[in-house]
């Protein structure tokens, strides 16, 4: 079950191999926005997701959270959140300018 009808349809493209989202810069084809937002931090070098404690940057919230939990001993989820800051980007301006979910079909060109 999922929570949210795009989640849903993220996940049907998934299994049907459909990716709308392609990178202007490379190759990458992602199956959802999220994604290719997060690949595009590969080209820009933005890594938003900040430890509070040592203040490492991270690109993806995930890996700032493992660090907290191994490298600062943060176990609950309140003490991770506390000490991830996020600072805002131009990300979401990046995927408009950069890419676009109407690319040409992978079947008949």
């Amino acid at each position: 079950v999922f929570p949210f009808s795009g989640v849903l349809r993220a996940h049907i493209r998934s299994h049907l191999g459909i990716s709308p989202y392609q990178c202007n810069i490379c190759d990458y084809i992602a199956a959802d926005k999220a994604a290719l937002i997060r690949h595009l931090r590969t080209h820009s070098g933005e890594r938003p997701y900040i430890c509070k404690i040592c203040h490492y940057p991270f690109t993806v919230k995930a890996n700032c959270e493992r660090h907290l939990r191994k490298k600062h001993l943060k176990t609950t989820r309140k003490d991770i959140e506390k000490n991830i800051e996020y600072v805002a980007s131009n990300a979401a301006e990046m995927v408009d300018a950069f890419c676009s979910p109407d690319t040409v079909c992978k079947f008949c060109g």
